[in-house]
């Protein structure tokens, strides 16, 4: 029975009238908040019925998910969630009807145009002055960026604890075995970073040339060809002065080199 109808009712004393006004007022008050923060926000604010039924969503959801609100009100939460990421999500569920707390996860909405983006999303049980879960808020942010960066930087630490393993144990080697344990570090390597080919250049400054000892292919397609055996260093002067700091240079295609470099390209 809804609170209004029970202020019409005859038998209800009239102070537990007012208690009713009082909780009336006090929920078109909080509505009212909730309504000034989702409209001025910037990150995504959305209230679930306890199906999961979004009831209503703010403006700046449109920025995140593609979506205007008005498409994503009376539509099901998980509608938008990737399928690889649906288990977390059930946890969650669980989590926020048995504990108090606001819980936190991080999953991949499916925008409109079909792309995933990487979102840390807080959600909190709404209770009713008896303690019974009513609805649930959920605010939601892009960290697309920071998941990025953390797999970026889990994979240089791959990267870096495999390059550590890999001198341990050549340098354990006898000389005989030293060159064919280099190409088969290279080829370790080059398969954890994804490279189709590897190799291992000296730089002898006074000749100005880089020379190719070691090499590695995926495939005899992939191999080096004989005009990288000895390259002038002029050539990449850019590359090689960030090398001799001991800096990492990461290029996927020639247009990825800074102006610095625009000899290289």
């Amino acid at each position: 029975m809804a609170l209004l109808d029970l202020l019409d009712r005859d038998d209800i004393p009239e102070d537990a009238r007012q208690a009713i006004r009082e909780e009336i007022e006090a929920a078109h008050q909080s509505d009212e908040r909730y309504r000034l923060l989702a409209t001025n926000a910037t990150d995504m604010i959305i209230r679930l019925a306890l199906d999961g039924t979004i009831i209503d969503a703010s403006p700046s959801s449109f920025n995140l998910s593609g979506y205007p609100p008005a498409e994503l009100i009376g539509r099901h939460a998980r509608e938008f969630v990737h399928p690889d990421d649906m288990e977390v999500l059930y946890r969650v569920e669980a989590a926020i009807l048995d504990r108090p707390a606001a819980q936190t996860m991080e999953w991949r909405l499916v925008r409109k145009d079909g792309r995933s983006v990487w979102v840390e999303t807080t959600t909190q049980a709404v209770r009713d002055s008896e303690g019974t879960v009513t609805e649930f808020v959920a605010v939601g942010r892009d960290v697309s960026d920071r998941k990025k960066a953390e797999d970026e930087l889990a994979k240089r630490l791959d990267l870096e604890s495999q390059v550590s393993h890999m001198l341990g144990r050549l340098i354990r080697l006898p000389l005989s075995e030293l060159d064919a344990g280099i190409s088969e570090a290279l080829g370790l390597l080059s398969t954890s970073v994804g490279a189709h080919r590897a190799g291992v250049f000296v730089i002898d400054h006074e000749a100005g040339t880089a020379s190719r000892t070691h090499e590695w292919s995926a495939s005899p397609g992939d191999a080096w060809g004989h005009e990288t055996e000895s390259v002038d260093t002029g050539w990449f002067r850019y590359s090689v002065s960030l090398m001799e700091r001991g800096d990492i240079l990461r290029i996927s295609r020639p247009t990825d080199l800074p102006a610095a470099a625009v000899a290289e390209r």
